[in-house]
């Protein structure tokens, strides 16, 4: 009977830790998040813990990550959390974007958002870095991603602007034919882990996770595994 009671108080121990050492963090859907999620998952399992991840829109994330309702954010641009005075920036790169153009009927050479003032360009609305670098010029804005490639693909703008990643898994998806990327990137910007005020406790176990992980090359890695894969059927043709 002693036997069996310290069984049953082993497995409620188990089951109290384990359910204290899931965490969920909210993600928007996007090829560049899924990199950052291989990061996170292997950072923190160096220190015990699981994670999962609920995928919502951009500022609707936002919200449940600074309400605490989700544990934190997977990745986002460095300072969000001057707006969102709740979350806590945890300072070791888990990815970076590359903001590119993307053009199908005309070419010239990308050196600063100027070279743009000619064309007209598609960006994506709520996007604030592209809305930054596009202050001021012809644009058109849509509402979701695919409607980028959409009204380039018809001719409607001349260039868009969008992260490399995400632009050229849409034009997988799409199965579009004659779209290019224009180099270099018009930017290029660090994103970062952030966790729920509630979470203070973990966040230097975590940035030492990641550290390690960086100094290691282990982010590396994964990302470029990740920009191969995803680069290895596109053809620009």
């Amino acid at each position: 009977m002693r036997n069996f009671a310290l069984s049953l108080l082993g497995i409620l121990i188990a089951t109290s830790v384990n359910a204290q050492t899931t965490l969920v963090f909210s993600g928007v859907q996007a090829p560049v998040v899924a990199i950052s999620e291989e990061v996170l998952r292997k950072a923190y399992q160096r220190i015990g813990i699981q994670i999962r991840i609920i995928k919502q829109p951009g500022k609707r994330a936002l919200r449940s990550s600074n309400s605490g309702k989700t544990d934190g954010e997977v990745m986002r641009s460095k300072g969000i959390n001057e707006e969102y005075s709740n979350l806590i920036m945890v300072p070791v790169p888990v990815n970076f974007v590359d903001i590119v153009v993307f053009t199908k009927n005309v070419e010239f050479t990308v050196n600063s958002p100027q070279s743009l003032k000619p064309y007209k360009i598609g960006i994506r609305r709520g996007v604030k870095i592209s809305e930054r670098l596009t202050k001021g010029l012809n644009t058109l804005v849509v509402d979701r991603q695919e409607q980028l490639l959409s009204i380039l693909d018809r001719g409607r703008v001349d260039v868009i602007l969008m992260s490399r990643l995400g632009g050229v898994a849409q034009i997988k998806e799409l199965k579009l034919r004659g779209i290019k990327i224009l180099e270099p990137p018009l930017a290029t910007g660090s994103r970062y882990h952030y966790l729920h005020s509630k979470h203070e406790n973990l966040v230097t176990k975590i940035t030492e996770s990641l550290k390690k992980m960086e100094e290691g090359g282990e982010i590396k890695k994964i990302r470029n595994q990740y920009i191969s894969k995803q680069y290895q059927s596109y053809a620009p043709l």
